[in-house]
């Protein structure tokens, strides 16, 4: 406090005194009985929504990502010799096993290729000028046959590259 100048106001030509009186509220008896309505009214409302956000069922449809494991190709090795794949090529040209296939045909011939393997596993990769629509519809082409989806990404495709030189 500064000496001299007396106490530090907001409004030092207004009068202390003259303000009203300050009113005190009649508790009622609904306060007296329950002191916190609006804490459990709140929590009643919010307790629901905070478990039904944990638990809530998962989505019936789409594509399964599994950002854990970095390479698909891990444990042990393919004992067949040839895998089923699909490569998607700019101009809506899918290729299954080297044959190109156009689009109505797709089906049919993973259909084909998948009935010769014991493990349904199709890898997908597309060309770098590649639709993503056309890269989807493969993927769900693949997933509505009943088969297991790898994608081949250009980062998974470098990793094995480097894998393979070490």
């Amino acid at each position: 406090m500064l000496r001299g100048a007396g106490e530090l106001r907001l409004y030092p030509d207004a009068d202390s005194r003259r303000r009203p009186p300050r009113m005190r509220r009649r508790q009622s008896p609904v306060d007296r009985v329950l002191p916190g309505i609006g804490l459990m009214a709140c929590w009643c409302v919010l307790g629901p929504l905070f478990v039904f956000m944990i638990l809530r069922p998962l989505p019936a449809k789409g594509f399964r990502v599994d950002w854990k494991v970095l390479s698909a190709a891990r444990g042990e090795k393919n004992p067949w010799r040839q895998s089923v794949g699909v490569y998607v090529e700019s101009g809506g040209v899918f290729r299954v096993g080297g044959e190109g296939v156009s689009r109505t045909k797709l089906k049919e011939k993973l259909l084909r290729e998948l009935g010769q393997q014991a493990v349904w596993v199709v890898y997908v990769e597309a060309d770098s000028n590649a639709k993503f629509g056309d890269v989807v519809y493969a993927m769900g082409t693949v997933e509505d046959l009943g088969a297991k989806v790898v994608w081949i990404t250009p980062g998974v495709r470098a990793g094995w590259k480097k894998e393979r030189r070490e």
